[in-house]
């Protein structure tokens, strides 16, 4: 379908909806039964017919393509999972959705669907639907590592038994939301080229902030062009899970949405509040304002967790994170690094202050940032392979100590010592520093994740702040927090057209009830201001706080009865925990 009949079905299908509604408002809804057949499907979208179309499909069930995970196949190692454990019980599925639910004659797309059936169909409760965030994020890999890890639990231990009977009873459901992964893809091109941006955050300078924000407008301005852009939110998303809590053939949804996900639970809830099943929510966004705002917060939640938990982690194990004294003064590290290295560190850096699991590893990251400034230093010409040579030369942290990568069941996957650790970041730091020092310049093609996070968070709710207030809170937060603070100065929302759906109110959402929460106090993506300042306008909801644990969203089971124990029998008994839940998290690796 062409974007300019797209856009005029769109128009006359809204037209309709005015008149139709409007008169229903005006007359009431009796005196008008000769009109009602055309209208009142108007009202809530689309015509009866185009809409059966979807929902009396079926979906088609069966053994996954062996590139169904695609780029994330790599996740499952991770957690020690392989899909052969999983055998006959995986399935996928491709889901038809109407691009548009107002008008679902607009034309469709796909959704892909990756089931793990309960091992135990006869005492089968439902399924749980999970998104893993982002937005973006491609929710098909979660079902098969979930679902192994919840069949692998000890049924001899009181926690153990309740998980095995959840991989017992529930059907775990992974997709990919419309515009990503396996689904039908939204991308974003043109032949303007961007500019390259060495430093968000340390380089403020006039120039270079006009270069982000013009990024940001020829991003924003490509999107524009694809008729599938207004039809990427979270709506539209909320609406296909509905979708395939019908073609499952329950009564309710359940559902497990970290990050991202708890804003879309929220939506979803507040859609249909009568439809929600068990809904837990981790990593959760704040409630009370735009995904973008929400956004602005991240530099600062970074910035505290390696303050406050990273620099005295290094400090108190200086021995082992180097073979000099720059563990023991890790804070000071970055302000000596150049433009281009503090770049790099900082993009390296990020990836370990989303899980604790990566402590040692942001740790070790500094202290190679460290060797490679000393480097660069003594060598200021050297290029990328003599200064990876010269890296290699070195020992830059212990070679007798080991530190393992543990399966969420505790069991030791892949062993590294600190220095191969220390070596692996700082061949990724001397990568991003070299792009930085000799920048390509590239045209607009933006696609999958990326794409979809800018389109929904753009169409979920129309900025509230203007380009001068955003530029402002930027600059302070690349004041306060120089690891990361200058994050989203180029943010395309800045140039988006108005929010293409209506966000449902929080008061829509507490008719729901079944709500819990689950938050880690240092979690640095969602820092936990975000849902204290939620919880009030959640009355109904529940909520478990883990202390000192910094992970972004939680994984569950997290290895403590207090935390894991109430969401088991939540899932499986319906029962829901006391308002408010405290529990203490596990220590940083070395500190055990």
């Amino acid at each position: 379908m062409s974007e300019l009949v797209l856009i005029n079905a769109v128009r006359n299908h809204r037209n309709l909806v005015t008149v139709c509604c409007d008169a229903l408002r005006r007359f009431g809804l009796w005196s008008l039964l000769s009109a009602a057949a055309v209208c009142l499907f108007a009202c809530s979208g689309g015509s009866s017919e185009q809409a059966s179309t979807y929902r009396e499909q079926t979906l088609n069930w069966q053994p996954c393509d062996a590139s169904a995970l695609g780029d994330d196949a790599g996740s499952l190692k991770n957690f020690g999972v392989t899909m052969a454990e999983l055998g006959s019980r995986v399935t996928c599925a491709s889901m038809r959705a109407p691009i548009n639910y107002a008008n679902p004659g607009d034309g469709e797309l796909q959704v892909a669907l990756m089931r793990i059936a309960a091992e135990n169909p006869k005492e089968r409760l439902g399924a749980i639907l999970f998104n893993p965030g982002g937005p973006g994020a491609d929710g098909l890999v979660l079902a098969p590592i979930y679902a192994a890890v919840w069949a692998r639990a000890d049924p001899n231990t009181e926690i153990g038994r309740l998980y095995k009977q959840m991989s017992e009873r529930y059907d775990i459901i992974g997709f990919s939301p419309r515009g990503t992964g396996q689904s039908t893809p939204l991308r974003c091109t043109s032949s303007e080229t961007l500019d390259p941006i060495a430093n968000e955050t340390a380089d403020r300078s006039q120039a270079n902030v006009a270069a982000m924000l013009g990024n940001a407008q020829k991003i924003a301005d490509a999107c524009a062009k694809n008729p599938l852009t207004p039809f990427i939110n979270s709506d539209s998303t909320a609406r296909d899970m509905d979708l395939v809590r019908h073609l499952l053939g329950d009564e309710k949804l359940n559902y497990y949405g970290i990050s991202y996900g708890s804003w879309l639970g929220t939506w979803y809830a507040g859609l249909f509040p009568e439809r929600v099943g068990r809904m837990l929510l981790t990593g959760v966004v704040d409630q009370t304002q735009g995904l973008e705002e929400s956004f602005l917060t991240i530099p600062m939640g970074y910035q505290r967790i390696f303050d406050h938990l990273i620099v005295p982690y290094a400090a108190r194990h200086t021995a082992i994170f180097s073979n000099d004294s720059s563990a023991g003064r890790l804070g000071t590290i970055f302000e000596s690094l150049n433009l281009n290295l503090k770049g790099a560190v900082s993009e390296v850096l990020e990836d370990s202050l989303r899980n604790a699991s990566g402590a040692t590893r942001a740790v070790l990251t500094m202290v190679a940032g460290e060797t490679i400034r000393k480097l660069l230093d003594q060598y200021p010409m050297l290029e990328q392979t003599d200064l990876l040579t010269k890296l290699s030369e070195i020992t830059i942290a212990s070679e007798r100590d080991t530190e393992y990568a543990l399966s969420p069941d505790g069991r030791q996957l892949t062993g590294k010592t600190l220095d191969a650790i220390a070596h692996e970041q700082g061949a990724e730091i001397i990568k991003g520093y070299f792009a930085r020092r000799n920048p390509v310049k590239e045209t607009v093609d933006i696609l999958g994740a990326v794409a979809l996070s800018y389109a929904v968070v753009s169409n979920d709710m129309s900025m509230r702040l203007n380009t001068d207030d955003w530029i402002a809170i930027t600059n302070q937060n690349s004041s306060l927090y120089p690891l990361t603070g200058g994050k989203f100065t180029s943010w395309p929302g800045l140039y988006w057209r108005a929010a293409s759906v209506n966000r449902p109110t929080l008061e829509s959402v507490n008719k729901a009830g079944n709500i819990l929460l689950v938050h880690n106090e240092f979690d640095g993506v969602t820092p936990l201001e975000g849902p204290e300042r939620s919880l009030p306008y959640l009355p109904n909801a529940s909520f478990i706080l883990i202390r000192n644990e910094y992970t972004h969203g939680t994984f569950l089971p997290y290895g403590n009865a207090c935390s894991d124990e109430p969401v088991a029998r939540y899932f499986l008994y319906g029962i829901k925990p006391p308002r408010r839940t405290e529990c203490m998290g596990k220590p940083l690796y070395w500190d055990r």
